[in-house]
């Protein structure tokens, strides 16, 4: 079972996050791809017509942004039956 996304985020962010944790390691993307899809995304965000922008500013105006990190414990069961190898590659 993957973790659940119980923070408030923007539907872009989400996104990225569940392809992250897709169940099948090839869904997700290499570290270079998930490098290219944040900086792009950091670099809309400075954009006040982009779409992540609109959502961010939507979630600060809504009172549900916070700006602050609380620790949280996931609890993973490992699959014995699963090798994985590591797509880490820049």
């Amino acid at each position: 079972k993957r973790p659940e996304i119980r923070c408030k985020v923007s539907q872009l962010l989400l996104d990225l996050m569940n392809i992250c944790l897709d169940a099948e390691p090839q869904n997700r993307p290499t570290a270079k791809e998930l490098t290219k899809e944040l900086l792009q995304l950091l670099k809309d965000l400075r954009n006040y017509e982009s779409k992540i922008y609109k959502q961010f500013k939507e979630i600060v105006d809504s009172g549900k942004y916070s700006n602050k990190v609380t620790s949280i414990r996931l609890n993973y069961q490992a699959q014995t039956s699963y090798l994985y190898e590591s797509a880490f590659e820049l």
